[in-house]
């Protein structure tokens, strides 16, 4: 893996700064790649993040971490082998393996739903906000199925006509902004 200098998506949420859909769209389509090319390999990122999706300088989009608890389970289970004494771990893992390549589609949801409104979205019942465009929101559910059954696939959501498509030109309307802005007129007038 190579140094990729920027900043991760992470600092649109603990800043409470939302992403336009366009930004969005654009990443979204980045990751999505990113993400296809890690399946195809067998690799499944697992832990999947706002922190591990980094926009370098170029503003590219880089996804790191990936697989980086198997690597980490394996580093410690040969650690650990090698004390001696008596080892009571046995055959199970180490580090407990959390989804598979739908479970990236998941948390690639809880990504975007989470940029899109400023805030961590809620990994065990999220909502999507309805004032999203019809298209986003389509995407989102589709990444967001509890049931992986239905969930998409990354080879699916390329195919979405959230990525395909020209977004329709609305405006995205983030709550807590106009509230932050209330707030800013109100303790002008305080001051006053």
């Amino acid at each position: 893996m190579d140094y990729s200098g920027g900043a991760s998506l992470n600092i649109h949420i603990t800043e409470s700064r939302p992403l336009s859909l366009d930004i969005i769209k654009a990443y979204t389509e980045e990751i999505l790649y990113g993400l296809e090319y890690l399946h195809k390999k067998d690799v499944v990122h697992k832990y999947l993040k706002a922190s591990s999706i980094v926009v370098d300088k170029n503003g590219r989009i880089r996804i790191g971490d990936y697989s980086i608890d198997k690597r980490l389970s394996d580093l410690y289970y040969d650690v650990e082998s090698s004390r001696p004494g008596v080892h009571f771990t046995g055959d199970r893992e180490l580090i407990p393996v959390r989804g598979g390549k739908k479970g990236d589609v998941y948390q690639l949801g809880l990504i975007l739903l989470s940029v899109a409104i400023g805030l961590d979205a809620d990994p065990g019942k999220p909502e999507i906000p309805q004032n999203f465009p019809p298209v986003f929101q389509d995407f989102l559910t589709k990444c967001l199925m509890k049931d992986e059954r239905h969930r998409w696939s990354v080879y699916q959501l390329l195919d979405h006509s959230f990525i395909k498509e020209e977004l329709p030109h609305t405006i995205h309307y983030a709550p807590h902004c106009c509230y932050r802005r209330k707030r800013k007129k109100t303790r002008r007038k305080q001051r006053q």
